[in-house]
């Protein structure tokens, strides 16, 4: 097992997912937020800190991603994934990009780069994932169920 089920008495960071309706999507009652937020519409912003430098660069970051993830497309219907990551974070970056997340915007005023990780469907996110975290497999079957 990996470092994340091993070692659930000592945060060293923190993920989280902030759920939106996807703005690329014209639904013309946008006031219905309730019944906007169906499974086709839902998108989440992800965020990620390792804060104890000497746990960067082991992988904890990649496989707390992966859970979150696995768990906002299997169990929350998202098909649609955001994250802004700054300029010089080239770590950060590459994880995103090796994880399918493809450069989407560029922010100079803050210096920071937009990724998303985009399906037609929350199952297709899972399964596309699935193949992406696979060496995490174990874990996300422990988390998630």
């Amino acid at each position: 097992m990996r470092f994340i089920t091993k070692s659930l008495d000592a945060m060293i960071g923190d993920v989280n997912l902030f759920l939106s309706e996807d703005e690329e999507d014209d639904e013309s009652d946008s006031g219905r937020y309730c019944e906007i937020m169906d499974l086709k519409h839902k998108q989440a912003e992800l965020d990620i800190m390792v804060a104890e430098e000497q746990f960067r660069g082991k992988g904890i970051g990649k496989e707390a991603v992966c859970i979150m993830m696995m768990y906002g497309a299997m169990e929350l219907g998202i098909r649609k994934f955001v994250v802004k990551i700054k300029e010089d974070n080239t770590r950060s970056r590459l994880l995103f990009q090796s994880l399918g997340f493809k450069e989407s915007n560029y922010a100079a005023c803050f210096k920071e780069y937009e990724y998303v990780f985009q399906r037609d469907t929350a199952a297709d996110a899972a399964t596309a994932l699935r193949e992406k975290c696979k060496s995490f497999q174990q874990a996300i079957t422990i988390k998630i169920r």
